[in-house]
């Protein structure tokens, strides 16, 4: 150990070297040992070999990989105590490990290289789970350097999914996923491993463990920027027949909880890479995601919330696109899209049901759905959603209704909309004009086709007398102009 002495030169013949570092690494494997690190310098030693180690490897010289594999393992070790990780990223272990990744990725040749990159990529990840760390961590390029190893070390299920969980954590803070936002090539690789590892996934368990991980750090990469999803644009068929694949075997199997996650994870990557119009569309109609009603209804059946509130929320972002290519994928079967989302608005997740909400507003875009709406009763399901506890709900189902009222009118009189909707805007006042504006927007809209003078008889004489004071009241100190107008319309209406 004392050769490993911060303080002074490594020795020079690579046996000795080997001895040292073997030894490090044998002494590493006990936690009890871990101030000694610290105490003695050992850790600086550590760190100055490695580097320039990895400048040797990356150089073309392999003598001393596999004293750098004990090296490495033996700093991958200490990053095992969870109290030392900010020391430990303090002291450089982070930047060498990104030194090490990057030198094996350019020098995957031998078997010692792939043990030395499981080792840094192991230390990555756990040094990624430290919020002290993720500075370090950004500084020496982690995100990119772990990429980097998953092509070249593909056929090696330890150093993918090593990987993969460093990824995973990294993808949570911009800070260190902000080098892969549009970087195709890390983009490209992460991409190609969760498709390997998926179909894999039968065979080794590490496969499908990384595969839950590649995904969600792609899932989270595309919730954050444009130029992310532009970049998986290519993608989007193989994310759809992913995503398909996934829910379908979740479908199959009540008991496989390995799909169970990985649908949760690949429904999430699909709903957020369909922000984009160019992935939105790819997705919606390709075929495989026609599943997803039936992984909704599973979902619920059994209590699988997380993957329920997933599934809503991608056939959400994908319903802005219901109305292209509706022949064939998701929505070429609307009424089964409709019957597993009415079943949400009942849910006790208000997240959940405002979604399914807002996916109805999207479908009432279309003359045809909104059909298919009345007539499995989505439209009653969203009266009874105004008077919900959670104002997102309110505001999604509010919005739906606006679409609603332009036809088929008799269904929303029957259910007194006009009574929920003139409660909203009450309820919503000045300090919501936003919501208020919505259903005054609905309101209209139920009473567009209303004879002249018969408003009064249609909602009523005292609704409609405290609709128009509600209004007057709004109006007289409200500065919105959203809403000012949406209120002028419908006073219009009911003053005539």
């Amino acid at each position: 150990m004392k050769l490993l002495d911060g303080s002074r030169d490594l020795p020079g013949d690579a046996e000795t070297t080997l001895v040292a570092c073997r030894a490090a690494f044998d002494v590493s494997r006990s936690p009890a040992h871990d101030a000694l690190f610290f105490d003695e310098k050992v850790v600086p030693g550590l760190v100055r070999y490695a580097a320039r180690g990895a400048a040797e490897l990356q150089g073309g010289s392999e003598e001393y990989v596999e004293a750098l594999v004990y090296c490495a393992g033996a700093l991958k070790n200490l990053t095992n105590d969870e109290a030392s990780l900010r020391r430990l990223a303090a002291a450089g272990v982070a930047g060498v490990a990104c030194d090490l990744a990057r030198a094996c990725a350019a020098r995957a040749t031998t078997r010692h290289v792939a043990r030395l990159a499981a080792q840094a990529a192991g230390a990555l990840r756990n040094l990624s789970g430290d919020r002290g760390a993720l500075k370090p961590l950004e500084a020496g390029g982690a995100s990119r350097a772990l990429a980097a190893l998953l092509v070249p070390f593909e056929g090696d299920a330890d150093v993918v999914l090593h990987a993969a969980r460093a990824l995973a954590k990294l993808s949570l803070h911009e800070g260190t996923r902000r080098a892969l936002h549009g970087h195709r090539d890390g983009l490209d690789a992460l991409a190609d491993a969760l498709r390997a590892s998926f179909d894999a996934r039968r065979d080794d368990p590490r496969r499908s463990q990384a595969a839950v991980r590649l995904a969600f750090g792609l899932g989270n990469l595309a919730a954050g920027r444009d130029e992310t999803r532009a970049a998986l644009a290519d993608r989007a068929p193989e994310i759809a027949r992913l995503a398909g694949r996934a829910a379908r075997d979740f479908v199959d199997d009540a008991n496989d909880e390995a799909a169970e996650q990985l649908s949760i994870r690949l429904v999430r990557l699909a709903a957020n890479a369909a922000i984009t119009p160019e992935v939105g569309v790819a997705v919606a109609t390709h075929q495989a995601v026609a599943i997803l009603p039936e992984a909704l209804d599973a979902a619920l059946r059994r209590d699988c919330e997380e993957l329920a509130l997933n599934v809503v929320s991608c056939v959400t972002n994908l319903s802005y696109y219901a109305l292209e290519g509706r022949a064939r994928g998701l929505f070429a079967d609307l009424d089964a899209v409709c019957v597993s989302l009415l079943a949400v608005t009942v849910h006790e997740n208000h997240e959940a049901v405002s979604e399914a909400a807002r996916a109805f507003g999207n479908f009432s875009r279309d003359e045809d759905a909104r059909r298919a709406m009345r007539r499995l009763g989505v439209v009653e399901a969203l009266v009874l959603l105004l008077g919900h506890p959670a104002r997102d709900v309110v505001f999604a189902a509010t919005g739906a209704l606006v679409n609603a009222a332009v036809d088929g009118r008799d269904v929303l009189w029957e259910h007194k909309a006009h009574e929920e909707l003139v409660a909203v805007v009450r309820r919503a006042g000045v300090q919501d004009l936003d919501l208020a504006a919505v259903a005054c927007k609905a309101l209209h809209n139920l009473l567009l086709d209303a004879a002249t003078g018969t408003a009064a008889e249609l909602l009523g004489a005292a609704t409609h007398g405290r609709l128009l004071d509600t209004l007057g009241e709004l109006v007289a100190v409200a500065d919105d102009d959203d809403f000012l107008a949406a209120a002028g319309a419908l006073r219009t209406i009911l003053e005539v």
